[in-house]
């Protein structure tokens, strides 16, 4: 319950209805300075209505949010390896819109597992400079991170970015694989539980090493397939329990549990993630190293709402530095 207490807040209030007077309330001057415009990548400044470009004058404000996003998060420049983890995947090969992520109801449930998962690799983290944190989710992770050091949180999907400033107030619209900062501007960066769900992560690390200083600090934790294998069996364990439960809720409230299932039915988005493409261990490392040395690479274990599962829930976290 205590999760979930300022979601009803959130309920009650719709993020659609938050309007700023002016643009020092939608982000911090200072991370204004890192930026750079995705269309000319000259400097971009602002008004009191506005953050534009200074050279082509494009207005990066959008639904009260600096939006840095354009097009769809294509396939285009995937290597071989990667269009056949997405085949397998056998979900959105074409590309992915910002809109993709819309699901309010599902992200308005999920838990707080972005503060677990920070929370778990702040020690590897200085507090010296500025921190990028990449695919936030809801913020809580980043907002976590925030009051130790200077932080800017990147998300793709429109929606969920727009919760996740409810959290944290830096929060951009932007893809990892064209991110829209300047060179060398980071002395840390995180990417918890996000290279799965990026279509070109060899692209996005390219990116990464681009905006980190040089002896600036990759944290990277995602899933591979083989730790998928090992949640598998988790979860085939844990079927007895969620049958049980599944019983038990239509028993002791048949209409409620019905009405629910009948809208997430009708619901086209089921998931807050409409895309998850875990790739074998041996991959993941064959693209952080073309850029990074991993200094430590082990199995981390990660919060699922079923115990059970937990216990067989795993991600690699590798802790990188640029070479």
């Amino acid at each position: 319950m205590k999760m979930c207490k300022k979601y009803f807040k959130y309920k009650k209030k719709s993020i659609h209805s938050i309007t700023y007077k002016n643009m020092t309330e939608i982000i911090d001057n200072e991370f204004i300075k890192l930026l750079k415009c995705n269309n000319c990548n000259s400097n971009i400044h602002e008004n009191k209505y506005n953050i534009l470009c200074t050279k082509c004058n494009k207005n990066f404000v959008q639904n009260n949010l600096l939006c840095f996003i354009d097009n769809l998060d294509k396939k285009d420049n995937l290597t071989e390896e990667d269009r056949n983890f997405i085949q397998e995947s056998e979900k959105h090969i074409q590309g992915i819109s910002a809109n993709d992520w819309n699901n309010e109801d599902e992200w308005k449930s999920i838990d707080n597992r972005a503060e677990l998962r920070m929370r778990k690799v702040l020690k590897y983290i200085n507090n010296e400079g500025i921190h990028l944190d990449i695919g936030i989710g809801r913020g809580d992770g980043t907002a976590l991170i925030a009051k130790r050091k200077k932080t800017i949180g990147v998300e793709y999907g429109t929606l969920v970015a727009q919760i996740a400033k409810t959290n944290y107030k830096n929060v951009i619209q932007a893809n990892a694989s064209e991110l829209p900062f300047k060179d060398n501007m980071f002395t840390s960066i995180t990417m918890l539980d996000s290279l799965e769900h990026i279509l070109n992560p060899k692209q996005a690390l390219k990116e990464v090493f681009r905006v980190l200083k040089n002896d600036g600090k990759l944290i990277i934790q995602t899933p591979t397939k083989e730790d998928f294998k090992i949640k598998k069996l988790g979860v085939i364990l844990n079927k007895p329990y969620v049958l049980f439960e599944l019983i038990l809720k239509v028993l002791l409230s048949p209409k409620i549990y019905l009405n629910k299932y009948k809208n997430r039915k009708t619901n086209k988005s089921k998931a807050p993630q409409p895309i998850e493409i875990p790739r074998t261990r041996e991959y993941v490392k064959k693209i952080i190293s073309e850029n990074f040395n991993i200094e430590k690479n082990r199995l981390i274990n990660y919060w699922n709402k079923y115990k059970i599962i937990q216990l067989f829930s795993y991600s690699s976290l590798f802790i990188c530095k640029k070479k």
